[in-house]
This record gives structure tokens, C-alpha cells and sequence, in this order.
């Protein structure tokens, strides 16, 4: 049942990030993407094997939900914000556009939680919505350097 749902979620989060009209090109999307892949693979190893703050499941096919979570879903997610949040002209939609990302990634969270794949041990929603917080921050500044260097390397 968990493999199902996560890699249905997959899919549609992929067709969603190819139906979209993107604002940044293909580098910018490849490089932001990997920045915000390896933050999250990272984070993920700390709080989890490190701290113990999560325990995840042992179990094959709910191991591989968490991962299509972890490596697809949750970067996917964010690039498909950050497109949406670069075009963006005021500051509300800007709130708007992090707001409905949070949102969606802690939506992900609790299914996450409610189908078993982890456990929460001395973790909550609360730290789970600083950290995608900070990994939407962590993406628009990744986008922001790699646009100002390429733009001043087309000189």
C-alpha cells in the first residue's frame, strides 16, 4: 500500500513539474534540484542514522516509499514552488507560493507517518516545517548564486 501511494505521488509530481511552465531553464532546475537532493539526503541521514530522532521502517517496500519521498518527491516539490515563486510579483504571492509548500510537504509528512514508514521518537511538525523552510530558503539561494554566476560568465 505505501509503495503505491508514494510512487503515484511520484508520478503525478513529475507530470505536474513537466506540465508546468518553467521559469528557470534546464541547468537552473538540474542545479537546484541536485543542491536541494543533497541537502535532503543529508538531513535526512543525520536526523535519522545520527541523531535518532526518526526511525524508519525495516520493511522493503515502505523503505522504498520513504525513499521516493526523500530523493524524488520532497526536491521535486520544491523546484516546482520555486518556479512558480520566481514568478511571482508581490510579496502575498510570494507567502502564498512558501505557505502552500509547507503545507504540501507536511500533508506529505503525515501520510509518511499514518502509513508506518516512520516513527517519530523526539521529533514534531513544528521542526518538520523549519526544515522545509529552510530547504525552500536553501533553494532560492542556490538559484540565486547559479544565476549570478552565469550570468556574469555570458559576458
Amino acid at each position: 500500500m505505501e509503495l503505491v501511494v508514494f510512487f503515484s505521488l511520484t508520478w503525478l509530481v513529475i507530470s505536474f513539474f513537466f506540465v508546468i511552465k518553467k521559469r528557470l531553464d534546464i541547468f537552473e532546475n538540474t542545479f537546484v534540484f541536485l543542491i536541494t537532493l543533497i541537502v535532503n539526503i543529508n538531513f535526512s541521514w543525520i536526523v535519522i542514522d545520527e541523531m535518532e530522532l526518526l526511525t524508519v521502517t525495516q520493511k522493503v517496500l515502505p523503505y522504498t516509499a520513504y525513499l521516493l519521498n526523500r530523493s524524488i518527491i520532497t526536491p521535486l516539490l520544491i523546484l516546482v514552488h520555486l518556479n512558480f515563486f520566481i514568478e511571482a510579483k508581490t510579496f502575498v504571492e510570494k507567502g502564498l507560493i512558501i505557505t502552500s509548500s509547507l503545507i504540501l510537504l507536511l500533508c506529505l509528512s503525515v501520510t509518511i507517518e499514518v502509513l508506518n514508514i516512520t516513527e517519530k521518537i523526539n521529533w514534531n511538525y513544528s521542526y518538520s516545517a523549519i526544515y522545509y523552510l529552510l530547504l525552500f530558503i536553501i533553494a532560492i539561494i542556490s538559484y540565486e548564486i547559479f544565476y549570478k554566476l552565469t550570468k556574469n560568465a555570458v559576458r
